[in-house]
């Protein structure tokens, strides 16, 4: 028999059952396939879990009343939420600082 991808001539034994390509030939094409570059969602279910392995956030902490900003102690307004990045930004009125925070990150910060 003729492989079809490499040409040669081979023995029957070297072809699974039904198949035009030899088993060595079969053998490359599965780990190309393997190597190609995966679908944006499916690589996305690689992602690690970000909640856990996140650090806590610093600039930030949580007081029953409000969210207070770290370095001047003083809290802090929301002015808005992208939700093409999924954050939360903030407005220290004290300082005149910008605070953004990811809203996954929301629940880990610091309570006092």
């Amino acid at each position: 028999m003729i492989c079809r991808s490499c040409g040669l001539d081979k023995p029957p034994t070297d072809f699974y059952d039904g198949k035009y390509r030899c088993k060595p030939c079969l053998a490359l094409y599965d780990r190309k396939r393997a190597r190609l570059p995966q679908g944006r969602r499916e690589r996305s279910a690689e992602v690690t879990n970000v909640r856990g392995d996140t650090p806590r956030p610093s600039s930030v902490y949580l007081k029953p009343e409000a969210i207070y900003h770290a370095r001047c102690e003083q809290p802090l307004t929301l002015t808005g939420y992208s939700s093409s990045t999924e954050e939360l930004q903030f407005r220290c009125y004290s300082c005149g600082e910008s605070i953004f925070l990811p809203a996954v990150a929301v629940e880990r910060v610091e309570r006092r």
